[in-house]
């Protein structure tokens, strides 16, 4: 607790005290000893207290004074000390911050503080202080430091963004290649909005000490640059060397404008020296690109070749700085690259063909002088790219020369094998062959090389026409065609095709007959042998016919499946199976399955499957009426038996709708009635007389 606290306390409690005495002696005593003591007591005290208490404070109030200015001073003075440090560092490493003004107010606050006894030496950065100052003056110094720390802070802050928005100044040695845009990354606009005031102006520093050490490290890597792309084309280092002495001068100075600026114009002066170097050496390129592209090599090489060069002249359009001769020099050598395989696929491609002709007789082609020169070395030995552009283009005149002759030859010498022999084929069947006579778009020189293999052949162009002087080949061709089985008298007919000569011709016979070609050119053809009587198979063959020729065809009965099915036995082959019980079934319970009973199956496809099953089945499958009828043959004649034997008495007549009325459950026709009726009669001890309606017995 203060002081002052602890006496006004103290003189309060005397005069409580003084009020309580005078309380005891107003109960104990008498009223009036006991006013009187409070009443003139109680003052008595309070104002002997008060006094005891001035005279003990006026003499340390003064002690206290002095000290509190000693000690205001102080305060001041470490003020100034500490605002001298931070502008002195931040002047003394940024030497162009213009701080004139912030120095003079400085100067003018230092004698204000000589005169309140504070002393600053500016050199040492240390402070005295005498005590003699006054503590309102010394307040209104601190007060003026703090205004002149602002003053000094907002000074540094707008020459540090005015610094570090020069860093633009960097940028052409990005643009011109010098460095990387990595090399020249400065703070951005972000990280100078985040600098708060607390941090200023020590932040400040930071980041433009950051950014001093990027471009130095930047330009003295576009000097090096410089000195290497002068150095690598053999230039004198005096072209660049006052140039890039005055940019390291200024880069040190901190001027980075002026540094690039020198740095451009050393790069500029290395441009200069090569422009005329590059100049010759792009129009050299562009005219090997030109000579390329308007060659006829196109025509021969792969399309990824021609793909290189259109690719290779985007680069080089792109190329337009002396500085990127190294640039341009390897699109050159790509170039060469590239049209030195253009020769090798020609000249291999050459090679190729002439060994295709090389089993071609000598009449035939002409191996042409480009095959016997090794094109590639030829290019290979050129001293410089003009000298290699007409030694390339003379290279592809005399490959795409050679080219033009063996490529057609040596396509017919790869193709001929497949056209040899009909060529051959239709010269002994015709005497001569035209282009009509074989597949190919140019017969031309196929006979041409036919001819030249072949010396009883010849080949004149004018006609365009293969003969060998005759008429072709002529062999006799004797058909012997044949029933399976023999019966009445029917017709046989036979048929011959081939591509030299038709014909057809018939014969009629119970069994076995016979038709002769007498003079069929020689070739291949197929013999066919058929009657137009129903219920039979055709039956083919080849014969090559080079000789007299005698060919025995036989025409068999079709099956029933054959005759009913047009094709639909393979989309029934897996059904069959399935649907075989079904059909036995019903088989053996009605003795009989035809068309009108119901199938899991299409109406269309009923007959065929009846057939098909029926010729498996245990019964007899038949076409009765035009429908497909499959019954028990066994069961059917025993009933018919038991009909002519019970049924009919001597001269008694019954006629096939009666049976199958009255007697019979198969739907069999008048036809099938006949044939089995026919067929059981003669076990039966009587005689009858089949009719085609009626079946009489005697």
């Amino acid at each position: 607790m203060k002081s002052q606290y602890k006496t006004a306390l103290g003189i309060g409690g005397l005069v409580v005290g003084t009020v309580v005495v005078g309380l005891g002696l107003f109960l104990y005593t008498g009223s009036q000893l006991g006013v009187y003591f409070i009443f003139g007591g109680a003052p008595v005290v309070a104002i002997s207290a008060v006094a005891v208490y001035v005279q003990r404070q006026v003499r340390p109030s003064q002690v206290d004074q002095a000290d509190f200015a000693r000690q205001r001073a102080n305060g001041v003075a470490e003020s100034i000390r500490s605002f001298w440090k931070t502008y002195d560092r931040l002047r003394e490493r940024y030497p162009e911050w213009e701080a004139r003004t912030t120095e003079n107010d400085f100067s003018q606050l230092l004698r204000n503080a000589e005169k309140n006894g504070i002393e600053f030496d500016r050199e040492a950065g240390q402070y005295t202080t005498g005590g003699t100052g006054d503590v309102r003056e010394l307040n209104a110094l601190e007060d003026d430091v703090e205004v002149l720390a602002t003053v000094r802070d907002e000074s540094f802050e707008s020459f540090a963004r005015d610094r570090l928005a020069s860093a633009d100044a960097l940028t052409p040695l990005v643009e011109r290649d010098l460095v990387s845009e990595s090399s020249v990354r400065t703070p951005d606009a972000g990280e100078l909005e985040s600098v708060s005031e607390a941090d200023a102006p020590e932040r400040y520093d930071e980041l433009l000490q950051t950014y001093d050490r990027t471009a130095r490290a930047a330009l003295d890597e576009a000097r090096a640059e410089v000195e290497r792309l002068a150095e690598e084309r053999g230039l004198d280092r005096t072209v660049v060397a006052d140039d890039l002495t005055e940019a390291e001068g200024a880069a040190q100075s901190g001027d980075y404008g002026r540094a690039v600026d020198a740095t451009v114009r050393a790069l500029g002066r290395v441009e200069s020296e090569l422009a005329d170097e590059f100049d010759a050496d792009r129009r050299s390129v562009e005219a090997l690109l030109d000579t390329v592209e308007s060659s006829v090599a196109d025509q021969y090489v792969s399309p990824s070749l021609l793909d290189e060069v259109e690719s290779v002249r985007r680069e080089v359009e792109q190329v337009d700085s002396a500085l990127d001769v190294d640039v341009l020099e390897s699109h050159a050598s790509t170039l060469q690259e590239t049209c030195t395989a253009m020769v090798e696929e020609m000249q291999t491609e050459l090679a190729d063909d002439v060994e295709t002709l090389s089993d071609a007789p000598p009449s035939f082609t002409t191996i042409p002088d480009a095959a016997g020169t090794d094109h590639v070395t030829r290019l290979d030995s050129t001293t410089n790219l003009e000298a290699f552009r007409r030694a390339w283009l003379s290279t592809v005149g005399d490959l795409s020369t050679g080219l033009d002759t063996t490529e057609r030859d040596a396509a017919v010498v790869e193709a001929y094998p497949g056209v040899e022999d009909e060529i051959a084929d239709a010269l002994r069947a015709n005497g001569e062959v035209t282009p009509a006579d074989v597949p190919v778009r140019d017969a031309g020189p196929f006979f041409e090389l036919f001819a030249a293999q072949h010396p009883d052949a010849s080949y004149a162009p004018s006609d365009e026409r293969l003969t060998t002087g005759g008429a072709g080949e002529r062999y006799a061709l004797d058909v012997r065609p044949r029933f399976e089985t023999g019966g009445d008298e029917r017709e046989l007919r036979v048929e011959v095709d081939g591509a030299n000569y038709a014909e057809e011709s018939s014969t009629r016979t119970h069994l076995v007959g016979q038709v002769a070609f007498e003079s069929v050119p020689y070739g291949e053809y197929d013999v066919t042998a058929d009657t137009p009587a129903e219920g039979y198979v055709a039956e083919s063959t080849t014969v090559y016919l080079d000789d007299d020729t005698t060919v025995e065809l036989t025409v068999s009965e079709a099956s029933l499946a054959e005759r009913v099915c047009d094709g639909q036995q393979s989309a029934l082959h897996d059904e069959l199976p399935e649907l075989a019980p079904e059909l036995d079934r019903k088989l053996d319970e009605d003795g009989y399955v035809d068309p009108s009973m119901s199938f899991p199956i299409r109406d269309d496809f009923v007959p065929c499957l009846l057939a098909m099953w029926g010729e498996q089945s245990d019964g007899r499958a038949c076409l009765d009426g035009g429908d497909v009828l499959v019954f028990d043959e066994s069961r059917l004649t025993n009933r018919l038996e038991n009909i002519l034997t019970h049924n009919l008495s001597s001269g008694d007549s019954m006629s096939y709708d009666t049976m199958r009325e009255r007697y019979l459950t198969v739907p069999a026709s008048d036809q099938l009635l006949e044939e089995l009726v026919t067929g059981v009669q003669t076990n039966v001890d009587a005689s009858f007389t089949v009719g085609q309606s009626e079946v009489t017995k005697q």
